[in-house]
């Protein structure tokens, strides 16, 4: 969803720009594999995501948060978020776009679990669960609020059926390069690959109020809705809403479906 902005260093070039901008719209997009090299720039790209995010922004800006920040906490981090990126390459199971400008990482119940995972699995969920040791007490208030209320969700709305969907478990594109289709191509490889083996596609949605259309458009509808924060004393801002999204195989758009996806 992004488009490159230093195009050139000469201001009075713009019909060159012009042509450049034409010719990057006119390029086919193509995700591709990740690899280990796109793993920096995809870091980076989540990172841009994420300050935007309803949901980061509920979790990590809390009245306690400067008590906790230190240099290594950002190392950490980063650590945690390199290490996703590192799973999703070696398991094959994410996409990227712009070496890394867009990205989408999924989980497939079709991919046969090897021995290398059954070694490797518990070490990523430890790291990922890691985070709690540099949250401050209302970080880790707000994240227990979060699981609390979500997986109970999830588990009533899926449940065992979770085992054999697809879930489309991240998605984001750098802000300069939104607005390119970048986010529709991603997508469209998870729920093709679920098309091809009949199997229905779930995510959840941080931030609804940005986001439902265009997955509405592309075949996820909301199931289920949890709210944040309006019973916590140190939030005064609006409660968040985070969404259920599901997708059924072969989903293709009905009259009405692309009357809800443009309102």
């Amino acid at each position: 969803m992004i488009e490159p902005t230093g195009i050139t260093s000469k201001t009075s070039d713009r019909s060159g720009a012009l042509k450049e901008h034409a010719r990057q719209e006119r390029e086919p997009i193509v995700p591709r594999l990740i690899v280990y090299g796109d793993i920096p720039t995809t870091t980076d790209t989540t990172f841009r995501t994420s300050e935007g995010d309803p949901l980061n922004h509920y979790l990590i800006d809390t009245p306690d948060s400067r008590l906790r920040s230190s240099l290594l906490k950002q190392k950490w981090r980063r650590f945690r978020v390199n290490a996703m990126w590192v799973d999703f390459t070696r398991k094959q199971t994410a996409w990227v776009i712009q070496d890394g400008k867009g990205f989408v990482g999924m989980s497939d119940p079709t991919r046969r679990r090897t021995v290398l995972d059954r070694i490797l699995d518990p070490l990523f969920r430890k790291i990922q669960e890691s985070q709690v040791l540099f949250y401050s007490k209302e970080q880790n208030n707000r994240l227990k609020e979060i699981q609390g209320k979500l997986r109970p969700l999830i588990k009533r709305l899926i449940g065992d059926k979770q085992k054999d969907m697809f879930n489309l478990d991240v998605l984001g594109v750098d802000p300069d390069f939104q607005g390119r289709g970048y986010g529709s191509a991603l997508v469209e490889v998870v729920t093709s690959m679920a098309d091809a083996h009949g199997r229905d596609t779930w995510l959840v949605s941080s931030n609804v109020e940005a986001n439902t259309g265009f997955y509405n458009r592309l075949g996820f509808f909301t199931i289920g809705e949890i709210t944040l924060g309006e019973h916590n004393p140190t939030w005064d801002e609006p409660p968040v809403v985070v969404a259920v999204m599901k997708r059924e195989a072969n989903w293709k758009p009905s009259f009405e479906d692309e009357k809800l996806s443009n309102m």
